[in-house]
């Protein structure tokens, strides 16, 4: 850390020294999501800013844990974050939406200094897949603050390949990309190291603006919108049939659905939670914590 000079980045509060995640996913569509993040604190507005992080996640879906947090002081002495630091909240008003799902592991570290690094590993595990059978996901490789280091790798199934679409790679730092197999599982890796700072102005959307992967295990636009178009087909009409005998369709059961699908359920009849899947589809793995922070768009 004594190579990086405040002077260096003069429009910067703090420097993301590394930004690494690490996915698992499953022919079912769960997975899990490891990330480990290092910020380094330049300015007193960085101090502020880095002194807490509020990773978010649904109870009802996901299950979040701190692996590990820490600070690494200029000296290179490290101090843990005692766990009375990390906290287990309700969601706060910062995400602009409720969700009486919504928690957030709120990681305090005190004491922080300008020089410091805050260091931090946690792990996001979707136990609920949004669809059934799907993984999807996003990692920007350009943020508000420089950064030295990112990387976003993943291990799934053979037979459930990623599709994947860099958007942007031209602007930031130079991306590199691979891909094997490893037995019966496919292991993909994107890297990119120096990626400038990118200055936000106002009204910014930053999916437009930076390097942008997006991967998928839906093989194309044309398959999911097929799957979308059924999900929000429109229901089936509501009629009054004027049945006394309180079966479906009399005044008081509220009137009858034409049709036997209950209206959430998606045609396959596996229930589901529409607006779950509005919430997290546009952000798999980045939505609900520290990354809606950090990453562009946030």
């Amino acid at each position: 850390m004594k190579k990086v000079k405040a002077k260096d980045y003069p429009s910067a509060n703090t420097v993301t020294v590394l930004n690494d995640q690490a996915v698992v996913y499953q022919l079912d569509g769960q997975f899990s999501n490891t990330q480990h993040v290092a910020r380094l604190v330049l300015t007193p507005t960085g101090k502020t800013d880095a002194a807490s992080s509020s990773l978010y996640y649904a109870k009802d879906a996901e299950k979040m844990e701190v692996l590990g947090a820490q600070v690494i002081k200029a000296d290179g002495k490290v101090i843990p974050v005692d766990q009375k630091s990390i906290q287990d909240v309700e969601q706060s008003g910062e995400a602009n939406i409720y969700d009486p799902n919504g928690r957030a592991m709120k990681v305090t570290f005190p004491n922080l200094q300008v020089g410091d690094v805050v260091d931090m590993t946690y792990k996001l595990t979707r136990l609920t897949p949004t669809r059934m059978n799907y993984f999807n996901d996003i990692f920007g490789f350009q943020s508000t603050e420089p950064m030295l280091e990112a990387s976003y790798v993943v291990d799934g199934p053979a037979t459930m390949p990623l599709t994947s679409q860099l958007y942007h790679a031209e602007r930031g730092g130079k991306i590199s990309e691979s891909k094997s197999k490893v037995g019966d599982r496919m292991h993909y890796a994107w890297s990119v190291k120096n990626a400038p700072q990118l200055v936000p102005e106002a009204a910014m959307d930053f999916t437009t603006e930076t390097p942008m992967l997006v991967v998928t295990t839906d093989p194309s636009w044309q398959h999911f919108s097929q799957w979308w178009a059924k999900l929000t087909e429109p229901l089936p009409a509501l009629v009054e049939t004027g049945s006394t005998d309180g079966g479906p369709g009399s005044p008081g059961s509220g009137g009858g659905l034409v049709g036997n699908r209950p209206a959430d359920q998606e045609p396959t009849g596996r229930p589901i939670d529409i607006a779950l899947y509005q919430r997290n589809n546009s952000n798999e793995g980045n939505v609900r914590n520290e990354q809606e922070k950090h990453r562009p768009g946030a």
